[in-house]
């Protein structure tokens, strides 16, 4: 992952969040005690990641941990210490973690940890040695070219191949033997040419860089059965054959850009200046679909986007907010709210709702409008569904992302239930387009404006039969559609409060930040399939999923699924205005593969961060965008391809904790069971072109997405020459990041 050091204006900044995290009174600091729970006294080799994160935890009088509390890390001065975040929030267990990565030099290192106005007496020092780390010392070969044999000499490599990575510059090297002294690789193909820093990971320490001098050729590039590899660079245009007789390769072009216009570009693949007839390839005028819409969709990205340009409040306008004193909350007590009433939030539309409060739980409140309809949920339903939020689907974000702010001083979310959410769906838009079910919106932490209700609040809608303020909504349908509103919501709130609060930087932008919150709903799921294995918790034994969990698993699999129906239409990064499902599905899946890439801690990392976008994830997963970019979206195809064995291909290559062809397959059927259905097409929703031998085709996709294309060669054909160009042959843009994934079939 990448680390940043520890600068003077962050510790400012601490200084500042501390109150912001918690909204209490940060005096109440000096009753709190720090301890260490864990990652003291580790050794590593220099210059690599320690293996166990450095906890600290916060406790009160009681011993009872204490949660959103900011705790900086500090490593002493010029130690070349590296830390994956300087101010940590702590969590649920009144934990603040922190990753570690040594400077280059052997010896001890240490790092304080402390309440961020650093008393003495609160205090904690971690100690941590490093020890010799890998050294590249030289080539066997100092000028090479694409498909030579080399051998690099050093000191502390892997001798077992796999734990070593070698890169010219950002090319992966394979390696085919290695020795704690010696790495024999074959040199990658379509290099720029030139000098080429050549580096060599062991874990996560890294080598000193040498030089090597790269020639460019056209090589004939060697893969194993179900080997991938990805050619990055601007030298596509025709540096590369594969061998023939008989091979088969699975090729998937791609844009790997996030910092380009949204558009459709035109490409040329192949080995040919004139392309085959237009039928065999995308349309070359393929305009950018703007995909379905919903109103749910549409108003949580216009919410997004406001937040994006609200002024973060400083230390002293949070302390200036009043919180209600808890022994005033009694059950079927009042309070005014007021709430957005327009689609647009720069709109200055807020209506009072008097509700009365109908749970107090440990973590959430429950008001519901007086105003509501009459046949709504009644008291018990209430109490049921405050339980359902309080004691299942609040830990699960919290233990997953980190806490929320506590502005008001409550400890609690407030969940106010409101027809006034249900009017935001008028109709009759609201049955072409749904109904917005319920949100986040952080005008309320971060506006001392008297519509700000001045705390942490989730809105949601209502049972409305009689369909008096929208469209009919029933009682079941409120009970099925909210949870997975909540959980969802509340992923932002945290968000909100980790980026913009706690660290004083920008809201994570759209496409990460749903893709985070649709795999709080995918948790909530998984929840569920733990505690209801086949085939208890089900109406049908045979059901794939418990009841409990299809509401939060189901919008998941069909918007992925329909991502994967035409990616090269949908952008994972550029997410439109009224973006809907496609782009959600796209983001779902990305941010799925990178917890089965590395663990289910990335997530919190993800979060409690004031990184956004692709900088965000390339320093929680320690290496390029373009590499993780690549080998996602080769996984989306080579994950459990049938007829091969699963760990035939590479874990790199697939997904962990979710088999999509069996999931897609289960979809379709479902689908399909009494009549065939145009949204469900076919049981893999992937369409792989044909890619004739020796010829080229003309294709057209977004930035960020890729296309999927088979090139199947004769029985004792000579190597097939592989170009990913410009349509008049040229070079593509540096910004839009071409590179080609290809993946031996046969």
């Amino acid at each position: 992952m990448v680390f940043r050091r520890l600068s003077a204006a962050m510790l400012v900044l601490a200084t500042l969040a501390c109150s912001k995290d918690r909204g209490t009174d940060p005096t109440e600091e000096s009753v709190y005690q720090i301890a260490i729970q864990g990652g003291d006294d580790q050794q590593g080799a220099a210059g690599s990641i320690l293996a166990l994160p450095l906890q600290i935890k916060v406790t009160d009088p009681a011993g009872d941990p204490v949660r959103s509390v900011a705790v900086v890390f500090r490593p002493a001065a010029q130690s070349g210490v590296t830390l994956s975040d300087t101010v940590v929030g702590t969590g649920i267990d009144g934990i603040a973690r922190v990753d570690v990565r040594l400077g280059s030099q052997q010896g001890e290192y240490t790092i304080a940890a402390a309440f961020v106005r650093g008393q003495d007496e609160n205090m904690e020092t971690f100690t941590a040695t490093g020890t010799p780390g890998p050294t590249l010392t030289g080539s066997s070969k100092q000028s090479t070219q694409a498909g030579d044999t080399i051998t690099l000499t050093g000191t502390s490599f892997n001798s077992s191949a796999a734990g070593n990575s070698v890169f010219f510059g950002s090319a992966r090297a394979r390696i085919i033997n290695a020795t704690a002294s010696s790495i024999t690789i074959i040199v990658p193909p379509c290099v720029s040419p030139g000098a080429v820093p050549l580096v060599v990971e062991v874990g996560t320490a890294r080598t000193s860089s040498i030089n090597i001098t790269y020639v460019q050729t056209s090589p004939t590039l060697s893969l194993a059965l179900y080997e991938g590899i990805t050619i990055s660079g601007t030298e596509l245009g025709n540096c590369l054959r594969l061998p023939g007789d008989g091979a088969s390769y699975l090729v998937v072009p791609q844009f790997a850009s996030a910092s380009v216009p949204l558009a459709t570009h035109s490409f040329l693949l192949g080995n040919s200046s004139t392309p085959v007839p237009q039928s065999l390839s995308a349309a070359l005028d393929r305009s950018v679909r703007e995909g379905a819409t919903s109103l749910q969709s549409r108003f949580d990205l216009a919410l997004r986007a406001a937040e994006r340009r609200m002024p973060v409040p400083t230390a002293a306008e949070l302390a200036a907010n009043r919180p209600i004193s808890l022994e005033a909350l009694t059950l079927n007590s009042t309070r005014d709210f007021r709430v957005l009433c327009s689609l647009d939030p720069e709109e200055t539309c807020f209506k009072t709702a008097k509700a009365k409060l109908k749970h107090i739980g440990q973590n959430v409140l429950v008001y519901i409008d007086e105003k509501s309809p009459s046949n709504g949920l009644t008291d018990s339903e209430l109490t049921n569904f405050g339980k359902l939020f309080d004691e299942t689907l609040y830990p699960i974000d919290l233990r997953t992302f980190g806490p929320e702010s506590d502005i008001d001083g409550n400890g609690k979310v407030i969940m106010l239930l409101t027809p006034i959410v249900n009017a935001l769906s008028p109709k009759p838009a609201c049955t072409t387009q749904g109904q917005v079910l319920g949100f986040f919106f952080g005008f309320d932490l971060s506006s001392r404006s008297s519509d700000s209700n001045k705390g942490e609040i989730f809105y949601g809608f209502v049972p409305d039969p009689a369909g008096q303020f929208s469209c009919a909504i029933s009682k079941a349908a409120v009970q099925s559609l909210l949870p997975s509103t909540f959980i969802h919501e509340l992923q932002h709130m945290i968000s909100y409060n980790q980026h913009a609060l706690v660290r004083g930087g920008s809201q994570e932008t759209d496409w990460l930040n749903e893709g985070l919150s649709h795999l709080a709903e995918e948790l909530a799921s998984r929840h569920y399939e733990n505690k209801f294995p086949p085939p208890s918790g089900r109406s049908s034994p045979g059901n794939l999923f418990p009841d409990s969990a299809f509401g939060f698993i189901a919008e998941q699999l069909e918007n992925s699924y329909s991502y994967l129906l035409d990616p090269e239409s949908t952008s994972l990064t550029l997410f439109q205005t009224d973006e809907c499902c496609e782009g959600r599905g796209a983001a779902w899946l990305f941010v799925r593969y990178l917890g089965d890439l590395r663990d289910s801690t990335i997530f919190t990392r993800l979060v409690q961060t004031s990184r956004t976008s692709v900088e965000n994830v390339e320093n929680v997963m320690g290496e390029a965008f373009t590499s993780v970019f690549a080998d996602f979206g080769m996984a989306l195809y080579t994950d459990s391809i049938p007829g091969v064995p699963r760990n035939a291909v590479s874990p790199r290559l697939r997904f962990k904790s979710r088999n999509l062809r069996f999931l897609y397959d289960a979809l379709f059927r479902a689908a399909n069971r009494t009549s065939p259905n145009s949204s469900f097409p076919r049981a893999f929703p992937i369409l792989v072109k044909n890619l004739p031998y020796n010829q080229s085709i003309n294709g057209a996709m977004v930035p960020s997405t890729f296309a999927y294309y088979q090139l199947d060669t004769p029985p004792g054909s000579a190597p097939a020459g592989l170009r990913f160009a410009t349509p008049a042959g040229g070079v593509f843009n540096p910004d839009l990041k071409a590179q080609v994934g290809i993946f031996r079939l046969r």
